[in-house]
């Protein structure tokens, strides 16, 4: 068992955790009203957190200052995206390398500026730390559009879904593991989201998730949630490619034809890739960190 799956068992049986296994948690306005929160806004808060760390996530080298920090900010808005939320305001951990110069902290403002500008996010407040090495600890909050969308409500007979072909960033994080270059239009560097199509998409779909660990990896977990199989219908490497943040999700089989006009309406190049069955999901997956 690795460190991780073994954490998550623990949050899964201690009382002090709630909301634990989907992208985010949401703070609905009656959980508001109980903990004595007082807002004027009746929409539900949908909250994530997410870790992005040099030689864990990434190595220096292989990005622009500004385009880290805007990657870091992106992998937090695909969380609250996929939750059918809008993101609203950020905090922001940040540890910086001793050795950095007011230059280089300048580029990372500069990515984080032009990431909340383009989609209308407020920094409400943070820390920063010197370290031995670049790392951001964001969390993003966001708020509900309409239904949320959870990991768990597949039924037996979805269809499997991802909102793109996915690979790309397989192919470009195993290059640069080994040393060598990777295509700078790979979305392991230029993330960009169908905003449109996801926005539209929830009314059809059961259960969803962004695809941050491959899809092997998504379908286990989606999987142990549903206690069902979430069969594939090939093997493919591309489903081992994590840092895709593509859309992972089900819909009733009733819905495939309506969910292929509104794909080409918007020019997502969906991927129709298995079935939800009775039984359980046990893919070799590759743990990129």
């Amino acid at each position: 068992m690795d460190l991780e799956t073994h954490f998550f068992k623990w949050l899964k049986k201690t009382p002090i955790a709630k909301g634990i296994g989907d992208d985010g948690v949401v703070l609905s306005t009656s959980l508001k009203e109980r903990f004595g929160v007082i807002s004027t806004n009746s929409k539900d808060k949908v909250l994530a957190l997410d870790l992005f760390s040099e030689g864990v996530h990434f190595k220096r080298e292989w990005f622009s200052l500004k385009a880290l920090a805007k990657k870091a900010f992106l992998v937090n808005i695909s969380d609250i995206l996929c939750m059918n939320a809008i993101p609203k305001y950020a905090l922001l951990g940040l540890s910086v390398p001793k050795s950095f110069s007011l230059k280089e902290c300048s580029l990372l403002e500069e990515g984080i500026e032009e990431v909340c500008l383009k989609w209308g996010i407020k920094l409400i407040g943070g820390d920063t730390i010197s370290s031995n090495t670049l790392s951001f600890a964001i969390t993003m909050i966001g708020e509900t559009r309409g239904r949320v969308l959870y990991r768990k409500g597949a039924k037996k007979g979805d269809l499997i879904i991802s909102s793109a072909r996915v690979g790309s960033s397989y192919k470009a994080l195993h290059s640069l593991l080994r040393g060598g270059n990777a295509c700078k239009k790979s979305r392991f560097f230029q993330l960009s989201f169908n905003v449109g199509f996801f926005k539209n998409l929830t009314r059809f779909i059961s259960v969803g998730l962004d695809i941050s660990d491959g899809i092997y990896t998504e379908c286990n977990r989606l999987s142990k949630l549903n206690q069902l199989d979430f069969k594939l219908f090939k093997k493919d490497k591309r489903y081992k490619s994590g840092e895709e943040y593509e859309w992972l999700f089900c819909c009733a089989p009733k819905y495939k034809v309506r969910l292929k006009r509104l794909a080409k309406r918007y020019r997502a190049n969906i991927e129709i890739l298995g079935r939800v069955k009775r039984g359980r999901s046990n893919y070799k997956d590759k743990k990129w960190h």
